[in-house]
């Protein structure tokens, strides 16, 4: 099994890299376009990088999924072991909530924040949940974070936040600094468009 990667970019896809390795060896590596990690990758193209990796197989495909840090690696390994939850789709997840995040919101039960990710539905969210909160209490090394919960009306807001910003055409590591502020001002009870509108223009002064 394949756990560690350090060497160059050689290549930058969608959703994937190509490391090369110290002894000219290239691997693909997945890696979701939507998370931060790849975002660092983007703008360091020529870096020497360090890639924690799971190694994956299935009956017509096999492959590497890369990680910034050996504990997203391990989140995402639990991920896996949900039904329904394959290698692309728990990197997806990771893609869009950072790994603290979404413990968190596995053990608030909190369905309405794990179903912004676009292809989670309830149902999987669910068995998330089920099949997830007590391994992630028996993980030392798996800290959920201390973010507050919303409710389903907070929650569904900041999504639409989220997408809005996004369309905008801001990136994530933009959209992950706004949406703090955001998500304070929508706990003051804000409607979604005085939010958006307060954050473009603290953005533009």
């Amino acid at each position: 099994m394949i756990a560690y990667l350090k060497g160059k970019i050689s290549e930058i896809g969608e959703n994937h890299v190509v490391l090369l390795s110290q002894g000219g060896v290239g691997y693909k590596v997945l890696i979701s376009s939507k998370s931060m990690f790849y975002e660092e990758i983007v703008k360091k193209p020529d870096c020497e990088i360090e890639i924690f990796t799971s190694q994956y197989f299935r009956e017509n495909d096999s492959g590497l999924v890369g990680f910034k840090t050996s504990s997203e690696r391990n989140f995402y390994e639990l991920l896996i072991t949900v039904s329904g939850v394959g290698p692309k789709i728990a990197s997806a997840i990771l893609g869009r909530i950072p790994y603290r995040d979404l413990a968190s919101m596995i053990m608030n039960d909190d369905i309405s924040g794990i179903v912004t990710v676009p292809g989670i539905g309830k149902k999987t969210a669910e068995r998330m949940i089920l099949e997830l909160r007590d391994k992630v209490l028996d993980r030392g090394d798996i800290k959920p974070s201390t973010k507050k919960s919303y409710s389903k009306q907070e929650s569904d807001d900041v999504m639409y936040l989220s997408m809005a910003l996004s369309k905008l055409g801001f990136t994530n590591n933009e959209i992950k600094e706004m949406l703090k502020v955001g998500e304070g001002l929508i706990s003051e009870g804000l409607d979604i468009e005085q939010v958006l509108r307060k954050i473009l223009q603290s953005k533009s002064s």
